[in-house]
């Protein structure tokens, strides 16, 4: 008998691809629009693999609990994994997948950040509203006069890179691992000279122990005066109170966000009829010169496609191996 699949915090986005996959591949997917807690862990149906989203925090006691109910395989439908406690998952025996998808859509948005930022559009998008159209305050700088630091030259970063160059910028990159094909592209430097001498800093590092707050106070003093800082990456690469500070002070002209530190609770959440209580996101949202938006970077039409297709195809192979090319930790 073949288990259903269980997919925790199916977005309406998701649906039409959770039914191609069920019907590419027989396999049936049980939908739950509510996240995987402990809490409601009796409703689980019986099943070896589970698919949820970055909402679902999966720490020892709920790991347990799906271990004692049968659950071998976990996939997360996202590139990052770190609300899933991987040393649980390998002492209960549970195999921990996530997804890749093509850079594309973050590097495009990453782009059009840069740019919104260097041309003030939080500001004159915001006068236009209230049919201000006068000029004064709304001037911005040109991207291919201005020299960019790119943090992590992984696939997005790499593409970043790619995209800006033939607007004329001077790219700098840090990176511990230099790749040979960005000769020409980008100048690689250590990440203070990277600090001190960009107009503007883009974020493209992965989220471990060791980059936590990798951009706080210290880090930030070493930036160019009126620079500004870009960040689809991960949301603890910066410290956010170091950043407010900085910006408040006027050492940086401004701020795109993308992410930031602790804020599943209200990114892809409608909160209007609710109270914020993340003061830095509150704080930073009332600068004019910095932008926020919802941890939306990775959100096209084929993107989702790709990480649905991926959770389960993954989910499947851990089934018919113990293990999949997106298995992260666990019981491999």
């Amino acid at each position: 008998m073949t288990h259903p699949i269980v997919a925790y915090d199916v977005r309406p986005d998701e649906l039409g691809d959770v039914d191609a996959c069920m019907s590419r591949t027989g396999v049936e997917i049980i939908i739950r629009n509510t996240r995987l807690e402990l809490a409601g862990i009796d409703d689980l149906p019986e099943t070896d693999a589970v698919s949820i989203l970055g909402q679902s925090i999966v720490d020892a006691e709920l790991m347990a609990a799906l271990a004692e109910r049968g659950v071998k395989y976990l996939s997360t439908r996202t590139v990052g994994f770190d609300h899933i406690d991987l040393d649980a998952a390998k002492n209960f025996g549970i195999t921990v997948g996530h997804v890749t998808y093509p850079p594309n859509s973050v590097a495009e948005y990453t782009v059009m950040l840069i740019l919104m930022t260097l041309r003030r559009m939080k500001l004159v998008m915001h006068r236009a509203q209230i049919q201000d159209f006068s000029l004064m305050g709304s001037q911005g700088s040109e991207l291919g006069n201005s020299t960019v630091g790119i943090l992590g030259t992984g696939r997005i970063g790499a593409m970043v890179a790619n995209f800006i160059k033939p607007f004329g910028t001077r790219v700098l990159a840090t990176d511990p691992y230099p790749k040979s094909e960005l000769e020409g592209i980008v100048e690689y430097v250590d990440l203070d000279t990277m600090l001190a001498e960009s107009d503007l800093v883009t974020l493209h590092a992965p989220a471990s122990e060791a980059n936590h707050h990798l951009i706080g106070a210290e880090r930030l003093a070493k930036m160019r005066k009126g620079a500004t800082i870009v960040n689809c990456g991960r949301g603890d690469l910066i410290d956010a109170e170091a950043l407010i500070s900085a910006l408040e002070s006027g050492h940086l002209a401004g701020a795109a966000l993308d992410v930031l530190e602790n804020d599943l609770e209200y990114f892809h959440r409608d909160v209007r009829l609710g109270t914020i209580r993340h003061r830095n996101l509150v704080l930073l949202r009332s600068f004019p010169n910095v932008l926020v938006t919802p941890h939306i970077a990775f959100y096209t039409r084929e993107v989702v496609s790709a990480m649905v297709e991926q959770s389960v195809d993954s989910l499947l192979e851990m089934r018919k191996s113990g293990t999949s090319p997106l298995v992260v930790g666990g019981a491999v």
